[in-house]
């Protein structure tokens, strides 16, 4: 009778690491993911259980100089991985086979990271994209192994064209005292339209009447710093070397190119406060600073449907994007939000 057991727990040993007998390295998180990951061996007929971070660099091999960092975890390791600490990979090492998976690969920098159990992550991105240096407003990303990986890291044997996802996005909320940069640096634009709506506010921009800066293979709003005060009342959009006239009107430059893409030309946009109306909004006001325009909001303090708004819990996040085809229409939209002390956090 033992020795039957005894073969019955070695069959069962032998299929578990079957179901392991793949590379140490996946990449289940779709556009997330890393697939030309720096470490990728096959993976070991045998388990090779890791409990310090010289063993987990020892997994890595030759590309253990690519580790910035290795987290420990309740017998697991999260690694960060790369050639520029700010924008990693991050794998999870399972402490009790050595078997690692790729979790998410980042094309922004890091800005937060906390491990909410095994395999599973939330991290907080943004900042300057390691393709164009652009910088963008940060967001919440969340990725978790358990659904496809057990708590040894073998597969669970789901198909991967109907299993449940394993990464998601979030709105990522700022609170007070943060502040935030978006767009191009050094591009040239003029303010076509901005007002408030039942959100937050929205700004437009156009090109200049000279053309300058706007025709380009990869186009942006102008480099915009968005911030909210230490007080959480006052919230500041700074958007550099944008105008709210559209300057005179150049030679080599047809009004038939400044309609199409919507300059205001020969207009300007009035100095001021928007129109329009926010329920969390008392006044926002637009006025040029140098070679800036500046936006400055000031935010409601009072009762509104029995609570307080002004208690320092205001939030805001931001977005960019068009309103045409390529270069045309880029657009600011900031969009506020009230909470209390049990919803503050991201």
């Amino acid at each position: 009778m033992k020795k039957l057991i005894s073969l019955a727990l070695a069959a069962l040993l032998l299929l578990n690491l079957a179901a392991c007998g793949e590379s140490s390295v996946s990449n289940p998180s779709g556009s997330s993911g890393d697939s030309s990951s720096s470490a990728d061996p096959a993976q070991p007929d045998a388990f090779s259980p890791v409990t310090t971070e010289a063993e987990v660099r020892a997994l890595y091999g030759d590309d253990a100089s690519l580790i910035t960092s290795i987290e420990a975890y309740q017998g697991d390791f999260l690694v960060k991985l790369g050639t520029d600490e700010d924008c990693p990979s991050l794998d999870w090492v399972y402490g009790q086979s050595g078997i690692r998976r790729r979790m998410l690969w980042l094309d922004t920098p890091l800005l937060r990271c906390e491990i909410e159990s095994q395999a599973s992550v939330r991290v907080v991105t943004g900042g300057p994209n390691i393709y164009n240096g652009v910088p963008g407003f940060p967001r919440v990303e969340l990725a978790t192994l358990s659904l496809l990986y057990d708590e040894q890291g073998c597969d669970r044997g789901y198909d991967p064209y109907v299993s449940p996802g394993i990464g998601s996005s979030e709105i990522y909320w700022a609170g007070a005292g943060e502040r935030y940069s978006m767009g191009m640096q050094g591009r040239r634009e003029a303010i076509r339209s901005a007002q408030v709506d039942a959100g937050g506010l929205t700004v437009a921009f156009a090109p200049l009447a000279d053309g300058s800066d706007f025709v380009a293979a990869y186009c942006e709003i102008p480099y915009t710093e968005v911030a909210l005060s230490e007080d959480g009342m006052t919230l500041t959009v700074t958007m550099h070397d944008t105008f709210l006239s559209s300057g005179t009107l150049s030679k080599d430059v047809d009004l038939d190119f400044l309609k199409e893409y919507g300059s205001l030309y020969p207009e300007s946009f009035p100095a001021g406060e928007l129109a329009g109306s926010c329920t969390l909004i008392e006044n926002a006001d637009l006025r040029q600073d140098g070679n800036n325009a500046v936006l400055t909001v000031t935010l409601a303090d009072g009762p509104i449907h029995g609570r307080n708004f002004g208690d320092g819990y205001y939030r805001f996040t931001a977005e960019t994007g068009y309103t045409g085809i390529a270069d045309i229409g880029p657009y600011l939209r900031v969009t506020l939000n009230a909470t209390n002390e049990l919803f503050a956090g991201n």
